[in-house]
């Protein structure tokens, strides 16, 4: 029975979905508040990331509420 692989995808391609900057990606690893699914090897490699964690970083749609244009 063949297991299916998790959906991993790069910074760009984060940067991408969530609609943020890759560096804004970079700092949230930094920070902490972002975990990668995956470090390439290497003092550059990359990250690689659950798509569906990306996913919850995108903004919530629809227009701001009322209160918040006071």
């Amino acid at each position: 029975m063949p297991t299916t692989a998790p959906h991993l995808i790069t910074t760009a391609q984060a940067s991408k979905v969530s609609g943020k900057n890759w560096r804004t990606i970079i700092r949230l690893v930094e920070r902490g508040d972002l975990s990668p699914a995956q470090k390439l090897p290497g003092l550059r490699g990359a990250y690689l990331f659950h798509a569906s964690d990306i996913e919850a970083l995108k903004p919530a749609a629809g227009p701001p509420a009322a209160e918040s244009l006071k």
